[in-house]
């Protein structure tokens, strides 16, 4: 976590992006599974602490049992795919890993 933590204070506007991304929004919820207090080390009064404070970084895509179940999920997983891209990129970014 620290290693996103530490991403998310030097890329604060690649961040600030990524929370206003119209397509990620319109299809995720964030799991908001935060820690009550500031994060050893970080500063408290940072401008996003609340995603400093987040435990997980997990894209949610609300999907009723019909979709799952119909054709219509072959056609919805790639658009949910290209949606969940930006918090993907920035999340290996993050942990240096490839996308």
């Amino acid at each position: 976590m620290r290693r996103i933590r530490d991403y998310i204070v030097s890329h604060e506007t690649i961040w600030n992006q990524l929370l206003k991304h119209k397509k990620f929004n319109a299809a995720f919820t964030m799991h908001n599974d935060r820690l009550k207090s500031t994060p050893r080390g970080y500063d408290k009064q940072h401008p996003l602490i609340d995603e400093l404070r987040q435990q997980s970084f997990i894209g949610m895509a609300p999907l009723t049992r019909k979709q799952v179940q119909s054709q219509e999920l072959v056609e919805l997983i790639p658009r949910l795919v290209t949606a969940g891209n930006p918090l993907m990129v920035a999340l290996c970014e993050a942990l240096e890993q490839p996308w």
